[in-house]
């Protein structure tokens, strides 16, 4: 028996259901009945919590890109004893046309002041400085940025449309969104502004295991198993290959559908991209005005688009495979970051090593350069969410 079926054994029994529930409460507590009290704490002593929470948070299908449309307005629904900023007293402006106006702007910038702390408490992001241009007939926009403010990762357009804001957080971004919030908490904050549906969504599933190739998603298109459960035409497919000294590879990615329908799917070799040297092949979704309630169960939502989701077998699934599968994607992201380094700095820093007598340490500090207050500089285009960090370390079997 493995050492991880041994912790199992020791520190984790089954339910009635088959769930794995926690026997022995890690500080050394009494027993505890797990079908009346849930408990959230590591599947294993060796797991590092926050890596195990994060891997519960996305589960099996995971979101890859969000956007959706709210009023400005709604932030003043926010009440100031909960730390949000204090909207202005309209009997404290003079009661004339010019403090009216005076109260209206005031209103708007406590909007856009509470604005920028959701995006922070809430989202885990940063708000960048407005500029002056905007996307999808908005004026103006801020950038939303990763939590070290370095990297621009979505955006927020304001400015017309009926006083309405479009958060856009790209793939990147939800990896930070989602090591710092959860789905349920998300729709819980989109609910109460007020939005019952997302402009726009990416859902996808991760194979490491070689059963959903690109060669196998152009099977099932033959045999129609991406028409929808709802009915309507047969989507279009364009397959697109690979081919090397004249001689086809492999196929690379299969795209079914189009940009402009509501259901957009990419089938693509993952690992051939990241340039990780083991299976791994993403299945994505593209869908457009989905209702926000998709948030509370992404994994049925994804399984009732068409035949071929629902073949993905995601239900019985256990917590440990969950944190595994996110650390094969943490160590396939750092891997590629280390061989970009190496190819673009390697020499310069062996150099700084050999002819400065520098130590590895002294000589990345020199490249990184400090600000102003001797901090070094941080969050560049190779950064990754903290979370990475816990996940790479993690121990299992």
């Amino acid at each position: 028996m493995s050492k991880v079926s041994n912790l199992l054994k020791k520190y984790w029994l089954t339910d009635r259901n088959g769930k794995l529930c926690q026997s022995v409460r890690l500080d050394g507590a009494d027993l505890i009945d797990t079908h009346q009290q849930v408990v959230d704490t590591p599947l294993l002593p060796c797991f590092a919590d926050k890596s195990v929470s994060y891997a519960k948070r996305l589960g099996m299908i995971e979101i890859d890109h969000l956007a959706f449309t709210l009023q400005s307005s709604a932030f003043q629904k926010m009440r100031t004893s909960d730390g949000w900023a204090q909207l202005p007293n309209l009997k404290a402006f003079p009661e004339t046309l010019e403090g009216y106006d005076s109260f209206v702007e005031c209103v708007l910038e406590t909007e856009h002041i509470r604005l920028e702390q959701f995006v922070r408490r809430v989202l885990g992001l940063r708000l960048g400085s407005s500029r002056n241009f905007g996307r999808f007939f908005y004026t103006h926009s801020y950038p939303l940025l990763d939590p070290k403010s370095k990297r621009s990762i979505g955006f927020v357009a304001f400015g017309g449309n009926n006083n309405t804001l479009y958060f856009q957080i790209s793939g990147t971004g939800c990896k930070y969104v989602f090591s710092h919030t959860n789905k349920y908490r998300l729709h819980h904050w989109l609910k109460f502004f007020g939005v019952d549906e997302l402009t726009r969504v990416d859902l996808f599933f991760d194979d490491f295991d070689g059963n959903f190739t690109p060669e196998h998603a152009l099977l099932a298109y033959k045999d129609l198993a991406f028409n929808r459960f709802k009915g309507g035409r047969t989507p279009k497919a364009e397959p697109h290959y690979l081919y090397e000294n004249g001689e086809q590879v492999c196929l690379d990615i299969i795209r079914v559908g189009s940009r402009t329908s509501d259901f957009f799917w990419r089938c693509y070799n993952k690992g051939l991209q990241q340039e990780y040297d083991k299976p791994w092949f993403r299945s994505e979704v593209e869908i457009k005005r989905c209702s926000v309630d998709v948030l509370l169960n992404t994994a049925k939502f994804f399984a009732s688009i068409c035949p071929y989701s629902s073949s993905m077998n995601i239900e019985k699934v256990s917590d440990f495979d969950l944190v595994r599968r996110q650390k094969v994607k943490a160590l396939a992201s750092l891997k590629k970051k280390t061989e970009w380094i190496r190819r673009m700095c390697g020499k310069a820093i062996y150099d700084l090593v050999e002819d400065w007598g520098l130590s590895a340490e002294e000589s990345l500090i020199m490249m990184i350069g400090a600000d102003s207050d001797g901090n070094c500089k941080h969050g560049g285009a190779v950064s990754a969410p903290p979370i990475f960090s816990d996940l790479v370390r993690v121990n299992y079997v």
